[in-house]
């Protein structure tokens, strides 16, 4: 028998907006109900789990100098099959993602599906249909907007590793430090 290869993911964890959104994460999201929390991700997939402690190394290098800062959840945002909320100002994290595109060519961002001009987002839920999505974005929209803006300091990414039980856990913290 053929075992699927464990996967990794380097990502900013927000659980200060599980309590807006994880109704939706959990009822659509099957990851959600696997122990991913509400989170941005940076770098999906990234390297085999287990990870190194060579590769851990590599992350804490490629964000040396970015600085702890604030992100803002004002709105509900859509992608085809997906809604999420929008981190503003987004400067921050497009210079995170590219500095882990560059430090990681061989593992861009979702495969290299969307490419690597990413939009940052955190996904609140995922739809089959347009019809779907539409009943969610209503839903969504008219219980979150009187909830927001929500404000999150981000001190530090999440990597994350998938477990032989198909379970994701988080295997380290990198603190963003600034210059000294």
């Amino acid at each position: 028998m053929l075992m699927r290869q464990r996967e990794s993911a380097i990502g900013i964890v927000v659980p200060e907006l599980a309590d807006l959104v994880d109704p939706w994460r959990l009822a659509t999201i099957p990851s959600a109900t696997l122990g991913v929390p509400p989170h941005i991700t940076l770098l999906y997939p990234w390297r085999p789990a287990p990870l190194q402690p060579a590769d851990l190394h590599a992350v804490r290098a490629a964000v040396m100098g970015i600085a702890p800062f604030t992100l803002a959840f004002r709105q509900v945002g859509r992608f085809p099959g997906a809604l999420y909320l929008s981190p503003e100002p987004d400067d921050s994290l497009r210079s995170l993602f590219q500095r882990l595109v560059r430090a990681f060519p061989e593992t861009p961002p979702y495969g290299g599906q969307f490419g690597v001009d990413l939009t940052p987002h955190l996904t609140i839920a995922l739809a089959a249909t347009e019809a779907e999505l539409n009943r969610l974005h209503a839903q969504i929209t008219v219980h979150l907007e009187p909830q927001l803006p929500r404000y999150v300091a981000i001190h530090a990414l999440s990597i994350v590793e998938e477990g032989p039980d198909g379970i994701w856990t988080p295997s380290a913290t990198i603190k963003l430090v600034g210059s000294s």
